[in-house]
């Protein structure tokens, strides 16, 4: 059986758009962003 893939919330997030007043968990939301995965994302755009 294959192993399936999701990729992870830190491909689509990223902890440096975070206000600077935020950094102190940065690390932490970092290792969590990489942690947690995703499965069929879906986005909404306004016309």
């Amino acid at each position: 059986m294959a192993n399936t893939y999701y990729p992870a919330l830190s491909s689509i997030l990223s902890v440096d758009y975070l206000p600077e007043e935020l950094n102190f968990i940065s690390s932490n939301l970092n290792e969590l962003l990489n942690n947690v995965h995703f499965k069929d994302l879906m986005v909404e755009k306004p016309l």
